[in-house]
């Protein structure tokens, strides 16, 4: 007799019901980064004010606006006011260089460039006042500005000196000689005016990690008579990290020639203080994230060994002999294994007998020998104490061959009684792995320009914003003559003689014979001492009178 074993899909599992395990971040709203955890940089704002001082103490402020901005260009409009009316305007235009989209700066970010258009007027305290005109260009951590001014303003007078010289001149009309004044009069004007022309240029390099820009320029201007000047500018900008507060320091240093220049060098320094509008807004992260949530299979916690219960299917062949019934002895050895099995308080199911026979002999006479051969077997069970109401009894004659019915051998083997029923066995065997889903919140890349462009479109370009002068003069010279003042010349005196009785009174005239070349007329204005003694008289005519001792 034959017995095999079946094992039937079926097991009772005591397990512990599996428990998930919150992590931070799990489920909700996404977490907040701390301060730190993503790197950012310095992008600008749309809006920004600045207020300052000069190393004179003199105070100026600055305003900056973008606007139109969208991704691959923007528009910026500057305003600057300082002391005494100083200031300016300016309007910038950036873009993209060479046609490049937003699409493409996220392709081929290291072809990317942000050039800079701009035009800017500029006036300095007393309304000097020039226009500038410059390109620029801007990649990650560099940029340069060319530009190119000129004065728009004419020449302002700042001061006038009159020199006055007089000069007595003497000479001769004729044989008359005479006496002039030259009167020589000398104006001299000094002007001063923008520089006529000038060129400039502006570098700029950006350190991400301490947010500071270094700037550096160089302009020369020309004017007229042989004048010029050289400006050399240094200059430092100061981010605060996450913050809307920036500093910036700019000096300058200028030589000038020209053949009136009186103060040829100089130095000048700024210190302003900037705030950019739109808190939150002037920061961006260096590689942009979204918060994502993702659920994942982890590991279990370790679970307690599990208690299996098999069913267990016996199917025991008992055989018997040629149109027999009877149990054999040798059948009885193995059924007394089944019966073992049967009655062990292990068996969960009814025991079910079929009894089957050969192909020899008619079918109907087959059935009835199977029932016969199931009934013996069950008979044999009860015997051994198996309850009768647990046990079923059938049979199928030869319409179930186990074997083919082509020989003695197989024939034998189909003249058998099948006992099946179900038994459980229970052993304790390591659960298998368990695993529990978590979900958390992670950072997921997300496409985006490099942070630098935008700070590039909202960097407005460098140019020289004072409006230095250049001085000359001018001179003006006038000479008058006064009128001729003609000199007297000395009259022509001849000798007088006069005889005379002595002791008479003598009346000489003195005049009658004496010119004046000049026709003046003559008169007696001194009378000298006698030799012989006498005295003389005036007598007013024109005439003396002597009066003889």
């Amino acid at each position: 007799m034959k017995r095999s074993l079946l094992s039937v899909a079926l097991s009772v599992a005591l397990v512990q019901g599996a428990w998930a395990q919150s992590s931070p971040g799990e489920g909700g709203q996404p977490p907040a980064a701390s301060d730190g955890s993503i790197p950012v940089t310095y992008v600008g704002s749309n809006a920004r004010v600045s207020l300052g001082v000069t190393d004179d103490l003199d105070v100026l402020g600055e305003l900056m606006f973008v606007f139109g901005e969208d991704g691959d260009s923007a528009w910026l409009t500057e305003a600057w006011l300082g002391q005494g009316g100083a200031g300016g305007v300016k309007l910038d235009y950036h873009w993209l260089w060479g046609g490049m989209s937003v699409e493409d700066t996220m392709a081929r970010p290291e072809q990317v460039k942000v050039a800079k258009a701009f035009l800017a007027v500029d006036q300095n305290p007393f309304k000097d006042r020039k226009v500038s005109l410059g390109f620029g260009m801007e990649r990650e951590h560099s940029s340069w500005d060319l530009y190119l001014s000129h004065a728009i303003t004419d020449e302002r007078q700042i001061g006038i000196d009159t020199l006055i010289d007089n000069v007595l001149l003497s000479g001769m009309e004729g044989d008359r000689p005479y006496e002039q004044l030259e009167t020589t009069t000398t104006i001299t004007r000094t002007f001063v005016k923008p520089y006529d022309w000038g060129v400039g240029l502006r570098g700029g390099r950006w350190f991400d990690q301490p947010l500071i820009r270094l700037r550096a320029g160089l302009d020369y201007e020309t004017g007229d008579y042989d004048s010029d000047q050289t400006t050399f500018s240094l200059g430092i900008d100061k981010q605060f990290r996450n913050s809307p507060h920036s500093l910036s320091l700019e000096i300058e240093s200028y030589h000038k020639t020209g053949l009136f220049e009186i103060d040829r060098n100089d130095t000048r320094a700024w210190l302003l203080w900037r705030y950019d509008f739109g808190s939150g807004s002037n920061f961006r992260a260096t590689n942009p994230t979204r918060d994502v949530e993702v659920s994942r299979e982890v590991a279990g916690d370790p679970q307690p060994p599990i208690v299996v219960r098999n069913e267990i299917a016996f199917s025991d062949d008992t055989y018997f002999g040629f149109d027999s019934s009877a149990v054999q002895n040798d059948a009885q050895t193995e059924l007394d294994a089944v019966l073992a099995a049967i009655t062990g308080g292990k068996r969960v199911s009814r025991v079910t007998l079929t009894g089957h026979t050969c192909d020899i002999g008619p079918e109907t006479y087959n059935q009835g020998l199977s029932e016969r051969r199931a009934g013996a077997v069950r008979d044999y069970l009860v015997s051994q104490g198996v309850p009768a109401g647990e046990i079923d009894v059938t049979g199928r004659g030869e319409l179930e061959p186990k074997y083919p019915n082509d020989g003695e051998e197989n024939r034998r083997k189909n003249r058998r009684v099948d006992i099946e029923f179900l038994t459980v066995e229970e052993h304790s065997e390591p659960a298998p792995p368990t695993t529990k889903t978590i979900t958390e919140w992670v950072k997921e890349p997300v496409a985006a320009p490099p942070a630098w462009i935008q700070r590039a479109l909202r960097n407005p370009a460098k140019h020289k914003r004072t409006v230095d002068v250049y001085r000359f003069q001018t001179v003006e010279s006038n000479t008058t003559l006064g009128e001729r003042q003609y000199l007297n010349r000395a009259p022509v005196a001849a000798d007088d003689a006069v005889s005379q009785h002595a002791c008479d009174l003598i009346t000489i005239p003195v005049l009658a014979n004496d010119s004046d070349p000049d026709g003046d007329a003559l008169s007696i204005v001194a009378i000298g001492a006698t030799q012989n003694g006498g005295s003389v008289t005036d007598n007013g005519d024109g005439t003396l009178g002597y009066e003889p001792p």
